[in-house]
């Protein structure tokens, strides 16, 4: 069964309250919190109390949308991230793997940052979370050979990623990354953008179709509204389901 969601870093100036109740108008039931101004690092007593305010709401708070980079952030920092996305009741933490791209790193960049993610995920099982990176451009998994270098580098079943098919790329492309990431993939952000153009999520059906075939159910977390406006979330989301009711039942007539 497919779930739909939100990542709250498409509404960074509305509060988590304001968030919650539009995303339960919409039907959304899952909730990436972002770690830059909805849960900030450090902050246990917020993200406790984001996290009661999400499940009372009817909500899953399972993702914390952390911006740790790996092997460029302090390890000191990797506690307080565990323990802020635990005080949450997430059960997966986003990171970004390092801060360039995969074809500006050498083998001496590689050694490290896969010798760092492994650290890191040895870290989280003991706390039973999952680590997650992102297909993310400027870091080390902008490309989807480099993303699966990484994750069977460190060869760990709680380092995973997030898949998103890149802007700038072709729907060829995205549809190849999605099929070879798909062994590690733990969440799938949505929107429908073209280069730098932001469209609305509902001119993206034929595409997307074709990429929640591959992904199958996954969490499917919508990521940034093509107006940045918090009205236009219920019209994504119906949108969104609508395209996961059509996948459901053309399952059950198979």
């Amino acid at each position: 069964m497919f779930t739909t969601g939100l990542v709250s870093i498409s509404f960074r100036g509305e509060t988590p309250q304001t968030i919650l109740r539009a995303c339960c108008e919409a039907g959304l039931s899952r909730m990436e919190w972002g770690g830059d101004v909805h849960v900030p690092v450090g902050d246990i007593a917020r993200a406790k109390r984001v996290g009661e305010e999400t499940r009372a709401a009817g909500m899953d708070p399972f993702s914390y949308g952390s911006y740790f980079r790996v092997g460029v952030s302090p390890l000191d920092d990797w506690q307080r991230t565990m323990d802020t996305a635990l005080a949450l009741g997430a059960r997966q933490i986003r990171v970004w793997a390092g801060e360039k791209n995969s074809q500006d790193m050498d083998e001496a960049d590689w050694s490290a940052l896969i010798e760092t993610a492994a650290w890191m995920a040895y870290m989280a099982r003991e706390a039973g979370l999952v680590v997650a990176t992102e297909c993310h451009n400027n870091t080390a998994t902008n490309e989807y050979h480099a993303a699966e270098k990484l994750l069977r580098a460190v060869n760990l079943p709680n380092f995973r990623t997030h898949w998103q098919p890149n802007q700038f790329c072709s729907d060829a492309y995205n549809l190849e990354a999605a099929r070879a990431l798909l062994p590690w993939m733990e969440n799938v952000h949505v929107f429908y953008w073209r280069g730098h153009e932001h469209f609305p999520l509902a001119e993206g059906e034929a595409i997307w179709l074709e990429y929640l075939r591959v992904v199958g159910e996954r969490p499917l977390l919508l990521e940034f509204m093509h107006d940045g406006r918090l009205e236009s979330l219920p019209e994504t989301a119906r949108t969104l389901n609508a395209w996961v009711r059509k996948l459901e039942d053309g399952a059950k007539l198979v």
